[in-house]
């Protein structure tokens, strides 16, 4: 986290333990984009799993296939509603509906990054890790910070609020879990309460801190004789806050971006010692508007800030340090220095405590005559010659992106029809609760020129949902039935004069109607090498540097001309089931489910190997024996 040098891939902070497999693992982030969601199963399931420096996070398509399979039960991602970014559509992506909730708040938004997970030896042995990031689940490529914690079980309840925080994500939810997946979070929860954290090396102890209604307020103390604020976003009341902290001006240190200095409220900037920014700031994808104390919108102060889809260059981390005698103590997570983030928004923060001259002010910035650690990245800001008037741009987008929430916030529901000849249709419904409701989804749709599509039909098929009542609804089809989804992107739009600015979003609507079996059914999709792959993968762990990267996780896209990864040789597949047999029977039962989801289908079974009947149920039957 303090060695800027050293950056350091997501999926190398989730890989498990030598000898550890993923049991379970609870993911939040503000937004995300369906590629980068699939590197989950993949990083926290296989060991040397890593990400190419110049293309971002890769794997073959089947390696993904299997860690989204085995793992569909176990992950649960939560993020900000209306925080999904439109995207290419992947066959793969079926996989991600069950995992993906999306969350609404009354006030305020959900912004925490953090990972709580479980891993399990074949013994039985649980190992925990809590990954606090100040990072979304995109693809993009900015300065950030992690803490990465692992931690035992212990006899006592040791809970420092991440049991509680856990707990309180399927409440949150724009709809209802099924009840299996509800619980399996809340026992989860149980079992974090009981667990010990280790401190990072240089540091003494941990603090864990959501913040929220019902979780946690500010966290920081009332005094510290040295501060250190790093922020790209900032609000008034917020910086004064802090400034209070420290006895004099000099005392303290704000790190930002240049736009939130520049439209800063000069009476608070003047209480900080030093104003310092990225040497090379790439903000191209990030405006930041003028926002007065008394009068911004939530929704925009965060969206711009971290809008889905957008690619952001420069500062994100969100890093807070104060001396106080001869210790220090460091926060880092999800909060920016705004009014919201500790006034109405979800977030988490790790608080981290050791001696000042190892983790201090000085150790981590060193001093302005011999710079070191964060402080080589920086420059003093110089302020611009005068302030800059919000546009009409910012302000039509800060309007727009409220109603996108005001949107994202409703019901969604799909309803799958059977149509003639194997064809399907698809309605989305976007519910209200009584007539005036109804009449406020009319305006809001109108007031967007909203139009919306099924991810996998692409923008082409997009149109404008049709108020009845009380709700809205759109239909597609006939549709076949690889492009049925859960996954619809919504497109809003708002204009004045020649000004317009557009939004797109992607809500996972809760399904009725889906064929039985769908799985089983994607599975068909496989050619016969393919499938092939797939069971020997589900039978041995594959070491990922052997395998041809093909498909970009940031993107879902395969980069370039389909290569050829690793693909079993003709004679490995008996041995594989008689080593797992001898050695770890349960990679059997991840072949016999596979071999279930392929049975109900119609021709499935064509993509089983010659000769795989003789094999298979002498070796599954001495499997059921010992079981």
């Amino acid at each position: 986290m303090l060695d800027p040098a050293s950056p350091m891939p997501l999926s190398a902070l989730l890989q498990p333990p030598a000898g550890f497999d993923l049991d379970r693992a609870v993911g939040t982030t503000y937004c995300l984009d369906l590629g980068s969601a699939f590197l989950v199963p993949a990083g926290l399931t296989l060991a040397g799993f890593g990400d190419d420096p110049e293309r971002g996070p890769s794997a073959d398509a089947v390696v993904l296939l299997d860690t989204a399979r085995r793992h569909a039960n176990n992950i649960d991602i939560f993020c900000q509603a209306g925080g999904i970014s439109a995207q290419e559509s992947r066959t793969l992506f079926a996989y991600l509906e069950p995992w993906i909730h999306e969350v609404v708040l009354e006030c305020g938004i959900f912004h925490p990054k953090v990972w709580a997970i479980r891993f399990r030896s074949r013994e039985g042995a649980a190992h925990y890790r809590l990954v606090c990031l100040s990072r979304n689940l995109t693809g993009a490529r900015t300065w950030d910070t992690a803490v990465v914690l692992d931690g035992e079980e212990s006899e006592d309840v040791v809970d420092d609020g991440l049991s509680r925080f856990v707990r309180s994500l399927s409440r949150l939810c724009r709809q209802p879990l099924p009840v299996d997946r509800a619980g399996a979070i809340d026992r989860f929860a149980d079992d974090l309460s009981r667990v010990r954290f280790d401190p990072p090396d240089g540091f003494d102890s941990v603090r864990l801190r959501p913040l929220g209604p019902g979780l946690g307020g500010w966290p920081f103390p009332d005094k510290a004789d040295r501060l250190l604020v790093v922020s790209p976003f900032l609000t008034a009341d917020k910086l004064d806050q802090f400034s209070r902290m420290t006895p004099q001006t000099r005392s303290a240190t704000l790190v930002s971006r240049s736009e939130s200095l520049a439209d800063g409220d000069p009476r608070m900037l003047q209480k900080f010692g030093e104003l310092l920014v990225l040497k090379t700031e790439e903000t191209d994808n990030a405006e930041v508007s003028d926002r007065d104390e008394g009068d911004f919108s939530v929704w925009s102060l965060n969206i711009l800030a971290e809008q889905p889809g957008a690619s952001l260059r420069g500062l994100h981390a969100k890093l807070y340090v104060a001396d106080l005698g001869k210790t220090a103590t460091v926060w880092t997570g999800s909060s920016n220095a705004t009014h919201p983030a500790f006034e109405g928004n979800v977030e988490f923060l790790v608080e981290l405590t050791g001696q000042k001259q190892r983790v201090g002010f000085e150790a981590i910035m060193g001093t302005s005559e011999q710079p070191s650690g964060l402080r080589e990245l920086l420059d003093n800001f110089i302020p611009p010659e005068q302030r800059t008037e919000k546009s009409l741009e910012q302000k039509l987008r800060e309007a727009l992106d409220t109603e996108c929430r005001r949107l994202a916030s409703r019901c969604f529901r799909g309803v799958v029809t059977v149509g003639e000849e194997g064809s399907f249709g698809i309605e989305l419904v976007i519910d209200g609760e009584s007539a005036q409701d109804g009449q406020e989804l009319a305006s809001l749709l109108e007031g967007t020129a909203a139009q919306v599509w099924p991810l996998t039909l692409g923008r082409a098929a997009a149109q404008a949902p049709q108020v009845r009542g009380d709700f809205a609804v759109a239909g597609f089809g006939p549709v076949a039935f690889e492009s049925l989804t859960a996954f619809f992107a919504i497109r809003a739009m708002k204009s004045e004069g020649d000004t317009s600015v557009e939004a797109t979003f992607v809500v996972n609507a809760q399904m009725t109607g889906m064929p039985e079996n769908r799985q089983g059914r994607l599975l068909e999709s496989l050619g016969k090498k393919d499938f092939t792959a797939l069971l020997m993968l589900s039978l041995d762990p594959l070491e990922v540097g052997a395998s041809a990267t093909g498909v970009d996780l940031l993107t879902g896209q395969w980069e370039g001309p389909r290569p050829q990864p690793w693909r079993p040789q003709p004679a490995g597949l008996l041995e594989l089931l008689l080593r797992a047999l001898a050695q770890e029977p349960e990679r059997l039962d991840r072949v016999e489910l596979i071999l279930r989801d392929l049975a109900g289908t119609e021709d499935g079974l064509q993509l089983l190997p010659e000769g795989w009947g003789d094999v298979w149920q002498p070796i599954w039957a001495a499997r059921r024996a010992i079981s």
